[in-house]
């Protein structure tokens, strides 16, 4: 029984922290040291209050691998609408997404909105409207039929500047977080998401640049102990409804290290980081039941 520190990364932004750690894949000085809080905290600082030093947590690794672990299960609520919209409880997690996610510029020329003709414009914005645009049809594109084949992508960040009611944008900024369960496909919703920018730009005579924000890879979960949860989810319930997580979970950095399975509980409403966020009862009720029985049958499988 592990409870990991800081998963959602509210505070500082770095998600997974505890056990991103505890898998070796968290490089502390590089990635934590230089984070702040709105408040103006350091991380080292917050974590110096409470006996924790960066160093420290370079040994997370060392003091997991002490502990033998066979497997890693997860019982976590679906955080979205599938498994409310298919009617079903509890559902078998097949891995977690991989993430592109990048920050973009589209850079034009600000100018006097009534002064400007159309055709002379070099408007920001449009070209960061027109790309999002097409990263939906990208998304569309290659979003398959399945569960397993479902991606996303989304545009949730947008800055103007210089953001005033009669100006040309000059200078625009925007988000793109692009999801997939197949890392091929991931690769060619990016290669496509470039192209769309650079045919945006040119068709509104601005320039655009991207900067990383996040990189990670689709985690699979593993096929034998999924079978476990399949068959313990069926015992509850009479099916096993498939899919895969778009949230992280600290099930995606115990994946890298030890076999995994994770198990949802319906969402309902459909919807996550809100207070309207819940799982009714009966569903809370027969997740739990089939996760306890996945341990069961985990234990009986390693004990052979």
């Amino acid at each position: 029984l592990v409870d990991w520190a800081d998963e959602e990364g509210a505070r500082f932004g770095r998600s997974l922290m505890g056990s991103a750690a505890s898998a070796g894949a968290l490089d502390a000085e590089t990635e934590l040291a230089h984070l702040v809080d709105r408040q103006g905290v350091k991380l080292p600082d917050a974590l110096a209050e409470n006996g924790i030093t960066l160093d420290g947590m370079q040994t997370a690794r060392g003091y997991f691998d002490t502990l033998d672990a066979v497997a890693y299960l997860e019982l976590h609520i679906e955080q979205g609408p599938v498994l409310e919209a298919m009617k079903k409880p509890v559902g078998v997690v097949l891995g977690t997404m991989g993430v592109e996610r990048y920050n973009l510029r589209f850079i034009g020329q600000a100018a006097h909105s009534g002064a400007a003709p159309i055709h002379l414009r070099k408007d920001a914005f449009l070209a960061a409207a027109e790309f999002a645009l097409a990263c939906r049809e990208i998304s569309i594109k290659y979003s398959g039929k399945t569960p397993r084949t479902r991606v996303v992508a989304t545009c949730g960040v947008v800055k103007v500047e210089p953001n005033f009611v009669t100006a040309v944008p000059g200078s625009t900024e925007i988000s793109i977080d692009l999801r997939a369960l197949d890392a091929k496909v991931l690769k060619r919703m990016l290669a496509d998401s470039q192209r769309a920018s650079q045919k945006a730009a040119k068709k509104h005579l601005v320039k655009v640049t991207w900067s990383p924000l996040l990189h990670i890879t689709p985690r699979l979960f593993d096929e034998t102990l999924m079978k476990l949860v399949r068959a313990s989810i069926k015992e509850v319930t009479g099916s096993a409804p498939e899919l895969p997580s778009g949230p992280l979970h600290d099930a995606a950095e115990m994946a890298a290290v030890v076999p995994t399975a994770m198990v949802f509980a319906m969402s309902s409403p459909g919807i996550s980081h809100t207070r309207l966020e819940d799982t009714p009862v009966p569903a809370l009720d027969k997740s739990i039941r089939a996760f306890l029985l996945t341990v069961d049958r985990t234990l009986e499988h390693f004990a052979r």
